[in-house]
């Protein structure tokens, strides 16, 4: 037992020495409003937009033209506004996912303060262009359900964890997210990018503060694992000879 114990410490602190980086490492995604238009809305239903960012999206309410992209961080209830986000994965590739929280600003919100239910739908974006869906895309990665307050102006935490590691399992360097207010009623749950009144102009892209962070752990090498396994072989082929000897003599 003695001789097992020695040889798999042995086989782990070489790996452990050999290996690039064994320590755990954050990340961090900003993802700024990316809507590339002069005015609030865009009616252009085909247009894609590209790069780590979100584009909000607004029912009729705005325009008589179906659904179109807004300069918002919308979360307002499910008929009227929904989010639409993107980030490259590709920094996460062949890293194993401790935790990631995806963190925004609520501070346009138009109604007494109150909560909502959001669900956070994950899906594979191919090579990262962000293309108009009013529903969560039917081959999604999975989602998550949170509850968002529209009654501060602080930034919210809302934990995407298993969405991020199904995002790096899949193997693609983009991922999409679809929020979607679940919580019924009027809640004017957004941040807006844009000044709606006598005013017309562009607010600072960045102004909900959009972020995923990540946390990362280096995935075990497979030559860590090879030592390991010859280690516990070489054991137990000498101890298998030890007994075939004495049981000769």
């Amino acid at each position: 037992m003695k001789r097992l114990l020695a040889i798999c410490t042995c086989a782990l602190a070489i790996a452990a020495a050999t290996a690039p980086d064994s320590h755990a490492a954050g990340y961090q995604f900003d993802l700024p409003d990316i809507g590339k238009f002069d005015d609030f809305i865009a009616e252009d239903g085909s247009a894609t937009f590209t790069g780590n960012g979100f584009v909000g999206m607004y029912n009729d309410r705005w325009s008589h033209h179906g659904i179109t992209w807004s300069h918002a961080l919308d979360l307002n209830n499910a008929n009227d506004g929904r989010t639409l986000m993107q980030v490259n994965l590709a920094p996460l590739q062949g890293q194993q996912i401790v935790s990631a929280t995806l963190s925004f600003k609520i501070l346009d919100g138009q109604d007494a303060p109150n909560t909502a239910l959001v669900r956070f739908t994950g899906f594979d974006n191919g090579v990262g262009n962000l293309g108009m869906a009013w529903d969560a895309p039917a081959t999604s990665l999975g989602s998550v359900e949170h509850e968002v307050f529209n009654g501060s102006p602080d930034s919210q935490a809302f934990d995407i964890t298993s969405l991020l590691r199904l995002g790096v399992a899949s193997g693609g360097d983009w991922m999409g997210l679809h929020l979607q207010n679940l919580g019924g009623g009027q809640l004017a749950t957004r941040t807006y990018e844009f000044l709606l009144d006598e005013q017309i102009a562009m607010l600072e892209p960045d102004r909900a503060q959009v972020r995923i962070n990540v946390v990362t752990a280096p995935v075990p090498e497979p030559t860590s694992w090879a030592m390991l396994l010859a280690g516990i072989a070489a054991l137990a082929w000498t101890r298998r000879r030890r007994s075939s000897a004495a049981a000769v003599i």
